[in-house]
């Protein structure tokens, strides 16, 4: 009869640890779709990252295949106004990219977009510099 009382509050402790397990596991369930949400957008600025960069890769084989990849010849303006377009272009993607990497919480890849986006729009406003518009 001495173990009654202990042996009801051992189950009585017993239960409510199973319903608290139970409530978090339901806390958990119920927090997947938010946490497939954020890898969906992380998925989607990093193929945005990486498209940008393909493209400024694909520019700078452009220019090298322009003029056959002759150094000597010399660029025309005509060619270095598009250069500088793309680049600006380019630039505003990347800062785009940066501000929705901030407003996603993404703090990394907002820096480094943001960094690619300091990069092109120096290099464009150096070659508008030379161009002269």
């Amino acid at each position: 009869m001495a173990l009654v009382g202990p042996g009801q509050r051992m189950v009585q402790a017993l239960g409510g640890a199973r319903s608290h397990q139970e409530q978090l596991a339901k806390n958990v369930v119920a927090h997947v779709p938010v946490v497939q949400a954020r890898n969906q957008r992380l998925k989607e600025l990093m193929a945005e990252l990486s498209a940008v960069a393909g493209e400024v890769g694909g520019l700078n084989a452009a220019i090298t295949k322009r003029d056959n990849g002759d150094p000597t010849k010399p660029t025309t303006i005509e060619a270095a106004r598009d250069i500088s377009a793309t680049l600006m272009a380019l630039s505003d993607r990347a800062a785009k990219l940066a501000t929705g990497a901030r407003e996603a919480e993404f703090e990394e890849l907002a820096a480094q977009a943001h960094a690619l986006h300091q990069r092109l729009q120096a290099i464009s406003k150096k070659l508008h510099k030379v161009v002269g518009d």
